[in-house]
This record gives C-alpha cells, sequence and structure tokens, in this order.
C-alpha cells in the first residue's frame, strides 16, 4: 500500500509540520469512502482499510490538535500500537515453535520410542 501527504501549495516543504489530524464524520459530510484491505489471516482487532476523500470537506472543529500538529499525535498514536503488535509476533512466532517442537518431540524415536510421548 503506498500512502502520501499533499501539504498544500502554499507550504511545499512543510515536510512534518504539514500533516493536520482530523476527525472524520462519514455519515455526516458526504465524499469519503473505506475500502477494507484483505490483512492475510491477521487479528480482526487491527482493521485496515485504504481511505478516498473525494471533494470531502472537514471542517475546523474536527481538527485535533494546532494545524501542523498532525505527525507528532500520529506518532503518539502509533506508539502503544506497536507494543501490541510487537506482542502479537512474538506470540504467534512462541506458538509456531512450540507447535513444531512438540511434534518433532512425539515422532522423533530413540531406541524405539518416542522422546516425548507426554508432550501435547
Amino acid at each position: 500500500m503506498r500512502c502520501w501527504h499533499s501539504p498544500g501549495k502554499d507550504r511545499p516543504n512543510a515536510g512534518a509540520k504539514g500533516v493536520t489530524a482530523f476527525i472524520v464524520e462519514p455519515k455526516k459530510y458526504p465524499g469519503f469512502t473505506a475500502k477494507p484491505i484483505n490483512t492475510l489471516g491477521l487479528s480482526k482487532a487491527f482493521r485496515t482499510a485504504a481511505l478516498y476523500f473525494d471533494d470531502f470537506v472537514v471542517p475546523v472543529e474536527n481538527r485535533l490538535g494546532e494545524e501542523g500538529e498532525g505527525f507528532k499525535i500520529i506518532m503518539r498514536a502509533l506508539q502503544s500500537g506497536r507494543v501490541v503488535v510487537a506482542a502479537k509476533a512474538l506470540g504467534i512466532a512462541l506458538g509456531c515453535f512450540l507447535t513444531t517442537r512438540v511434534r518433532y518431540a512425539n515422532e522423533r524415536v530413540v531406541r524405539g520410542k518416542p522422546i516425548g510421548p507426554s508432550f501435547r
């Protein structure tokens, strides 16, 4: 997925200071569309979508923070999300490792006996 931001004609080199965060109210204002992106079996708790703003107007009262502070707001929001994603990845890896280890222990035979008959 490719995302980009256009800071506007008045501030073409604004970089991170050219990002402003806002609340979208799709039922209140027309022009917003969200199309789900398949996350290939990852948790349904993290819904991912492509967002389209076609002639969509955001009133100034829906702005979060001040103009140009959006990047800081986004980074703060992502901070806790990163910990959750890392914990999920570690859990998945650990589950895969344990499943493989138990299967191997139950299939491996030494002196005519499986080395791990008590593993489940």
